[in-house]
């Protein structure tokens, strides 16, 4: 039984401004390099299934198996109890509309996983470190918006005590922001810490410490 755990998690997303090229891609290019440190090597070489990128190139999106395999059914976040309880008609609409909303986003997250396809990556007995690398094009929108929704892979193991991850999203050359970056934790969990964000030699450059790997949605333009 394999039962090393993840110590920390480390990922740079690189967006090159290939579309300002003249004569080169019609597109940016964008490099997702990560790197999954264990507490221990696994001992014995093994074989991991992980889920792969879907075949479209705005979403570069990465999930665990076991996101892959979640056959769950929404279940509403108030009890039948409460919603049976005596309140006015204020009170019970504002809690439908919320519980509404809720199972919208659960769904859009399902049909996210259920898009991705496995892969397998082979461990050696003294591996101590996983690593993933992407690479994408990207287009723009009718409105010339580039957009990215990505989670930093994370293999089907258990976190250790004092699990860390940083993450550092460099934009193209001369790109600016549309807004921060979004991010939603489909177990809800806590979200990453913003640590810093600004233009740096000619590149914005975010930087993001957490404890778990949310979804981003990163959007820029020129």
């Amino acid at each position: 039984m394999f039962n090393s755990f993840i110590s920390r998690q480390d990922t740079v997303v690189t967006i090159n401004g290939t579309s300002r090229v003249s004569g080169g891609e019609t597109g940016d290019i964008v490099n997702i390099d990560t790197v999954t440190t264990l507490t221990q090597p696994p001992g014995q070489a093994l074989t991991l299934v992980l889920p792969a990128i879907t075949n479209d190139p705005q979403r570069a999106y990465i999930r665990t198996l076991d996101e892959l395999d979640n056959k769950a059914v929404f279940q509403s976040p108030i009890s039948t109890a409460l919603l049976d309880a005596d309140m006015d008609d204020a009170q019970r609409t504002a809690l439908e509309a919320a519980i509404a909303a809720n199972e919208a986003q659960w769904e859009q997250i399902q049909v996210m996983a259920s898009s991705i396809q496995v892969t397998k990556i082979d461990l050696g007995a003294n591996d101590q470190e996983l690593k993933f690398f992407l690479h994408k094009t990207l287009q723009p929108d009718e409105s010339g918006i580039y957009t990215i929704s990505f989670i930093a892979p994370f293999s089907n193991l258990t976190p250790a005590n004092g699990f860390e991850m940083s993450l550092v999203i460099i934009l193209p050359h001369g790109a600016r922001p549309v807004g921060d970056p979004e991010v939603s934790n489909p177990t809800g969990g806590p979200l990453p810490e913003l640590r810093s964000s600004g233009d740096r030699v000619g590149r914005h450059i975010f930087e993001y410490y957490m404890r778990q790997d949310p979804i981003f949605t990163v959007r820029y333009t020129y």
